[in-house]
């Protein structure tokens, strides 16, 4: 099975302070329907770490399932470095590669290419940065806004966090079939 998989997080850091910790996780199961374990947000979790933890490894561990994310390196850092897992990297794709193998020159960013390939524009983020801007955490002209998400509400975030799986889902399967193509 296709498991697309992303971490919602504190503010990304250099190291020492990279990978960030994390706040929740979103997970889209090919034919399933998506979902956001939130559970470092200040109100309105789901899940606890410890069972979001228990899924991805379960997930990890089954040798049938194959892995796509978007930046898969900052999300494989957290699950490796914050949470211990091993990830299966003979089993994992990431959509940024597949976007970068298609067009070296072109966008490499998760939302724009859903517009782009997808027809998505990427309104789920609007909730999550008004929510932001209302209550203090940012101004509303800060470009930097994303870094705060953790500061938001678990279910203020899910959306935005479920609608990043399923993009990213969705881009691995029409990128796979664009790079199938070319290598007949």
């Amino acid at each position: 099975m296709l498991v697309a998989f992303d971490y919602e997080s504190d503010a990304i850091a250099s190291r020492p302070d990279f990978p960030p910790k994390p706040a929740g996780l979103a997970v889209y199961i090919d034919g399933f329907y998506p979902y956001y374990m939130a559970f470092g947000h200040p109100t309105m979790n789901n899940s606890t770490e410890d069972y979001a933890r228990d899924v991805l490894s379960r997930l990890f561990n089954n040798p049938s399932n194959e892995f796509i994310a978007h930046n898969l390196p900052f999300d494989a850092s957290i699950a490796e470095e914050k949470w211990g897992l091993a990830v299966p990297w003979e089993r994992c794709h990431d959509t940024m590669l597949q976007a970068f193998l298609l067009d070296p020159f072109g966008e490499l960013s998760l939302k724009p290419l859903a517009e782009l390939h997808l027809g998505e524009p990427p309104t789920e983020q609007d909730d999550v940065k008004n929510w932001l801007v209302s209550h203090g955490v940012c101004r509303a002209n800060d470009r930097g806004w994303g870094a705060h998400i953790a500061k938001a509400p678990g279910d203020v975030v899910a959306p935005y966090a479920i609608g990043d799986v399923r993009k990213t889902l969705n881009l691995y399967k029409k990128f796979k079939e664009k790079i199938d193509a070319r290598s007949v």
